[in-house]
């Protein structure tokens, strides 16, 4: 603190932080004080009518994200040079067997993500330990630089994202548990929904089934089940990339996930887009109504009645509302009037229809979507440029950090706190930014 009189007597004052010696972390050999505890809550929307569960019984996160930017490419890979000798600095205090629940690499992630301003030269670094870090960090600092300033090089508008959600194929996979354990806004959707199903089916569980727990009244081989449970695994992630403030401009869906697509649309709450997916579920799985469903427009046999009006009559007396986002039909496979809410008639017909996904990337390309995020499969992958999507590589599994990380680099805007919620964190001394330093002359004659 410095105090300039006028009468030009100067005081100052040198005032150290009380940081607790445990949580200190060091910064060109001193050691600096770390900042408060803070609890970080857990970002559930509004529109899915449930409370976070408690996060203390959220099984601990393997991998972490450490976001780095900067405004020219040369920066960029010094930034990463500091982060490598910050590390060694460090390399007593994270041990490798804690890997990324160590409190130092936990709280470097929370401080670089949520302590920092994010600018337009970007490099997500997902890493599970210490070692992977460092490869991360020594690849990046090893990146070759074609562009060392670029005055364009500030905040730009952000790509428009669309949500495209998955049928029911997308949550047979097995692997949504895991993000169930590790993830409470992924609990606080499918405990809600789980809730909801249970009351209508006597006791049965849905999470139950889609976990294949002993005991489950069902399988994901059944429609019954599978349609209920793809519809809420495709709210929970898109509730999860929600809490990282990663929201669509446009959604879209195949089959049962043109529901969820409806729930992010905003055209129902998440109970009634439940119950209009397990009345979908219990029509399809009648067999006669199977082959309506593979053949639309053939003749299934005279039935005095036809399942999916029990969809039809399900969707009587629910609020629906206008989608409040570009929500495309897998009907006409255009946008959905955005003055009208898509009523039980539109459902029914929903169901019989095939879903084209050529067709809807048309439809995305004119409402100027720029990525596509598939959501539905328990495996996350991360943005895809439209003009790969949907013959993009299929990518293998990967932890929901990494999937963050696609997005941080494709220039979305990421609120890091999601990443940590239910944790408790500090921020804590990191290397500052390297300036380029450069110099600007004016050249006069002699």
């Amino acid at each position: 603190m410095s105090s300039f009189g006028i009468s030009g007597t100067n005081a100052h004052v040198v005032v150290e932080g009380n940081g607790g010696p445990a949580r200190a972390s060091l910064l060109n050999g001193a050691r600096m004080p770390a900042g408060p505890a803070v609890t970080v809550p857990a970002a559930v929307p509004e529109s899915a009518g449930a409370s976070p569960p408690d996060g203390g019984a959220a099984a601990p996160r393997e991998t972490r994200l450490l976001p780095l930017s900067a405004k020219s490419p040369r920066a960029l890979r010094e930034l990463a040079r500091l982060y490598l000798a910050w590390l060694e600095g460090h390399g007593g205090a994270a041990p490798e067997e804690d890997g990324a629940g160590d409190p130092v690499l936990a709280d470097m992630a929370w401080t670089a993500g949520v302590g920092r301003t994010h600018l337009v030269h970007r490099a997500g670094l997902p890493f599970r330990d210490m070692q992977s870090l460092r490869d991360e960090l020594g690849a990046l600092s090893e990146r070759a630089v074609d562009d060392d300033w670029r005055r364009d090089a500030g905040p730009g508008t952000a790509p428009k994202v669309a949500f495209v959600f998955a049928g029911e194929a997308g949550a047979r996979d097995g692997s949504s548990e895991a993000l169930y354990d590790r993830e409470p806004v992924v609990r606080a959707v499918l405990d809600r929904c789980d809730a909801v199903l249970r009351e209508a089916r006597d006791g049965a569980s849905l999470i139950d089934v889609m976990f294949r727990r002993d005991g489950a009244h069902g399988t994901l081989r059944d429609p019954e089940w599978a349609q209920p449970a793809a519809y809420a695994l495709g709210c929970a992630l898109s509730a999860l990339w929600a809490s990282v403030g990663v929201r669509p401009g446009a959604v879209a869906g195949h089959d049962v996930g043109e529901l969820a697509a409806g729930w992010a649309a905003g055209v129902f709450g998440l109970e009634d887009g439940l119950r209009l997916a397990a009345a979908r579920g219990t029509a399809m799985a009648r067999p006669k109504q199977r082959l309506a469903a593979a053949v639309p427009d053939g003749e299934a046999g005279e039935s005095p009645h036809d399942p999916l009006d029990d969809l039809e009559e399900a969707a009587r007396g629910m609020e629906l509302s206008a989608p409040s986002v570009a929500l495309v039909s897998q009907v006409t496979g255009r946008r959905m009037d955005p003055a009208g809410a898509p009523e039980g008639a539109y459902w029914r017909e929903q169901a019989r229809t095939h879903g084209d996904p050529d067709r809807t990337s048309r439809a995305l390309a004119d409402l100027g979507v720029d990525l596509v995020v598939d959501i539905g499969t328990a495996s996350p992958a991360g943005p895809t440029t439209l003009r790969d999507w949907p013959d993009a590589e299929e990518r293998v599994e990967q932890p929901f950090a990494a999937a963050v990380a696609r997005a941080y680099e494709a220039g979305l805007p990421v609120s890091f706190a999601g990443l940590f919620a239910g944790e408790t964190r500090r921020r804590i001394a990191l290397p500052g930014y390297p300036f380029q330093r450069r110099r600007h002359w004016i050249e006069t004659r002699t």
